[in-house]
């Protein structure tokens, strides 16, 4: 029994210098959480799904010197409900923090200039989050917010310096939001379904507003786009929000065809089931329309031209054919004259004149026609049958 004792005792020792070599931070054993801390303190990072799925996980209080959060480190924590960030954290990496569906609030701390795609994705029960003024320079990524449905409080940098899209899809619960000043771009699906969301503010740096980007937002009745805005996508960019009824539009945008297949009416495609949508503010006029349509913003800009708007003439001037014909297609006599009006005798090519002459003589709209060749004329270049060329 001597031996067996002394052998217990010998082992006794081993195990002693084990534990002590593991509180020290200097031992092997990759599954002590203690461990894990004075490494990641060590190495000034938190690895790649180091955490993941970690349960236990209901309180993070991430040691100063961390500066990185790898990816999905602590992806599907489902009980974590709060977090706590270091003043060194300087990057969070892509999915870091997805699906841990017991979190409620975030505040990133200055520093950070990095937060990867997905970083807060499918937290279900996030109400609050702020991001620090340092990402002012940096991208917000894609799925930033992804289906985080309870949603409601959002701080961003004032001022950011990159695109903003694909941030918030699926957050139901948000109600209003400021794109912050400098995105030059509301990319696609970044506030589709958002059903809440009553008030969108796009500030005057945006230049392109993406395909399904406010699309099925149920509560949105109003929309502001600035003139800085040169091209909105056609592709069901404001899709059924059913309670919309006015629209601000910049006079010289253009719909990007993103389907590539001469969509032959953008603005329908655009506005798809906006079914209340009967008010368009262009110029600092409001208009009525029975419906979205590239032919009614087309009379619009022509009523505008018509009223001696230079830069609406200016424009009209780039597409006569087109709005000589939608005018005869339309019977729109009394518009035709006053645009006529408008428009200096060199703004039109005797080409597209008797062309719209024949147009409108071969639909039958007998006043346009006439008023078409009275203008033609008014250049004294020679006298033209009217009898002649008036086709029935």
């Amino acid at each position: 029994m001597g031996k067996f004792s002394k052998a217990l005792e010998l082992l006794g020792k081993i195990a002693e210098a084990v534990l002590t070599d593991l509180s020290n931070g200097d031992g092997k054993a990759y599954n002590n959480k203690a461990y894990n801390k004075e490494i990641e303190r060590k190495n000034s990072e938190i690895k790649e799904e180091m955490h993941r799925g970690d349960d236990s996980i209901t309180e993070l209080h991430i040691p100063e010197g961390i500066k990185k959060i790898g990816y999905s480190a602590f992806r599907e924590c489902r009980n974590l409900r709060s977090v706590t960030f270091p003043s060194t954290l300087e990057y969070i990496g892509c999915n870091a923090f997805t699906k841990c569906t017991s979190l409620t609030e975030v505040t990133i701390p200055e520093g950070v200039t990095y937060i990867g795609n997905g970083a807060f994705s499918e937290c279900s029960s996030l109400v609050s989050a702020v991001l620090p003024n340092s990402m002012k320079g940096a991208e917000i990524s894609g799925g930033l917010f992804y289906s985080c449905t309870a949603l409601e409080n959002v701080v961003f940098p004032k001022r950011i310096k990159r695109s903003f899209a694909n941030v918030f899809p699926h957050c139901e619960a948000l109600k209003s939001f400021e794109i912050p000043y400098g995105a030059d771009e509301l990319g696609a699906f970044t506030f589709e379904y958002c059903y809440s969301l009553e008030s969108l503010i796009i500030p005057d740096t945006v230049k392109y507003i993406g395909h399904r980007s406010v699309m099925y937002c149920h509560s949105l009745r109003e929309i502001y786009i600035p003139d800085s805005v040169e091209s909105i996508a056609c592709l069901h960019t404001f899709y059924k929000c059913p309670v919309l009824r006015k629209v601000r539009l910049p006079l010289d945008f253009t719909f990007r065809d993103i389907l590539d297949d001469h969509t032959e009416d953008q603005a329908a495609l655009c506005f798809q089931n906006c079914y209340e949508l009967h008010t368009v503010e262009m110029c600092g006029r409001e208009f009525h329309i029975e419906s979205m349509t590239d032919e009614a913003l087309l009379f619009i800009r022509t009523e505008l031209a018509a009223d001696g708007n230079s830069a609406a003439i200016d424009l009209i001037c780039k597409q006569l054919p087109k709005v000589f014909k939608a005018l005869a297609d339309n019977n729109r006599a009394e518009l035709a004259e006053k645009l006529l009006a408008a428009l200096s005798r060199d703004a039109v090519t005797e080409d597209e004149l008797l062309a719209a002459i024949d147009y409108s003589a071969e639909k039958g709209a007998h006043e346009i026609y006439l008023a078409l060749v009275q203008y033609k004329n008014s250049d004294n270049s020679g006298s033209s049958d009217i009898g002649q060329r008036f086709r029935l």
